[in-house]
């Protein structure tokens, strides 16, 4: 643990993530990782529902390749992805031609919009607050669909755990059309921001007359907040191939240049 620790505090390090020191450390003692050091580098592969994410801590670009048997090793049993977070498309470059020397290969591409003025709302004026907050009782309906309607390996989709503390947190706001679930929104405030987990609208719900409404619905939501900074924007990391992520920034959110690349692991012989 002193040597994990030890590279962990070396701020020199280049690595993929942005957890908490402490963070890791728990998950390492409460061994939710599988983890190798090799050359003062440290690789985790964090255990998630039906896949793991691949973590680097190294010297250097070039010092990833030292992970090759390690992902080859746990890629018999698991899937592996790897998210690469930047604004800097030089160091996108660096780590994309290394991450196909370790067998992987481009999977998706997530932008982060910041929430801003909604342009498109029907009344400026009028504050709508006809929003639902989920339920306990809405649990079984929201795993349901969000394993229907989203990918695991770049949705992170709560588990049953999870949802019980976001609808006590009031976290979750929910819609419904002729007792169907049409709309869902994730919101978790953390150290002073407010960070869009999820947002999801029925296909059949996905036209301007219905997502002014729902959006105007979720500004309400913003508004009806107590958390002591009326000027607070919600981020959100949208799928760039996504209508949603032309129709955010027509309600008025705006790209802050920060790109989330997810790549995922070739297993040898696939």
């Amino acid at each position: 643990m002193d040597e994990i620790k030890s590279i962990l505090s070396n701020r020199k390090n280049l690595t993929n993530s942005f957890n908490y020191y402490n963070e890791i450390i728990n998950w390492i003692e409460s061994n939710q990782v599988y983890f190798q050091i090799i050359n003062n580098c440290l690789f985790l592969l964090l255990k998630k529902d039906k896949f793991c994410k691949f973590y680097y801590f190294i010297e250097k670009y070039s010092d990833v390749i030292l992970a090759n048997d390690f992902l080859l090793t746990h890629s018999k049993e698991h899937k592996i992805s790897m998210e690469i977070t930047t604004k800097e498309p030089k160091s996108l470059e660096i780590i994309s031609s290394f991450a196909k020397e370790l067998n992987f290969s481009y999977y998706s591409e997530f932008a982060r919009l910041i929430s801003g003025e909604n342009n498109l709302k029907k009344d400026k004026d009028k504050i709508k607050n006809d929003f639902l907050l989920a339920k306990e009782e809405d649990i079984n309906i929201l795993l349901e669909t969000m394993y229907q309607e989203f990918d695991p390996i770049i949705d992170d989709i709560p588990s049953e755990k999870e949802l019980m503390t976001l609808i006590k947190n009031k976290s979750i706001i929910i819609k419904y059309e002729q007792n169907k679930l049409i709309f869902i929104q994730i919101f978790e405030y953390k150290f002073s921001s407010l960070y869009s987990r999820m947002t999801w609208i029925s296909k059949k719900f996905r036209k301007p007359k219905y997502t002014i409404d729902i959006y105007s619905e979720i500004d309400s939501y913003l508004e009806s907040l107590n958390i002591g900074n009326k000027g607070i924007r919600a981020y959100y990391w949208v799928d760039i191939t996504n209508r949603n992520f032309l129709i955010g920034q027509k309600l008025g959110s705006k790209p802050d240049g920060l790109r989330c690349i997810t790549f995922l692991y070739n297993k040898i012989g696939e």
